[in-house]
């Protein structure tokens, strides 16, 4: 069990649990919700009155996480795919999951579920 209360929550949880929970972007300037968790699928909304929805599956999640597994790379927030480091979260998720600029979301997710750390700009993965 660990604190989330760095990641913008203020609640205890399990790495895995199932959950329904509020936190804020990337960049703190908005929240968004998501309903799950990295070992069993995420479904993510977001947007004004959260009424946009983007889902996740586990496969995804292993897949990311082993290929950033013990790196630092930048959280590539970007809204152009092209604008984002090729090396970044938003890189990848731009070529393995959607267009739609997402490492906002997924980069906070992954912080609250004790699978990476960020410093400054960069997400560094455990």
């Amino acid at each position: 069990m660990y604190n989330t209360k760095h990641s913008g929550a203020s609640h205890f949880c399990n790495r895995g649990e199932v959950m329904d929970i509020q936190l804020p972007t990337w960049d703190g300037r908005s929240q968004f919700k998501y309903h799950g968790s990295v070992n069993n699928e995420t479904d993510i909304y977001y947007g004004k009155g959260f009424n946009y929805r983007v889902s996740i599956t586990a496969e995804i999640y292993r897949k990311m996480l082993r290929a950033f597994k013990g790196c630092e790379v930048p959280c590539g927030t970007n809204f152009e795919v092209d604008k984002r480091p090729k090396e970044s979260l938003g890189y990848w998720l731009g070529q393995n999951v959607t267009k739609t600029a997402i490492a906002s979301y997924v980069a906070q997710i992954l912080i609250h579920e004790g699978y990476a750390t960020k410093r400054g700009r960069i997400i560094s993965f455990t």
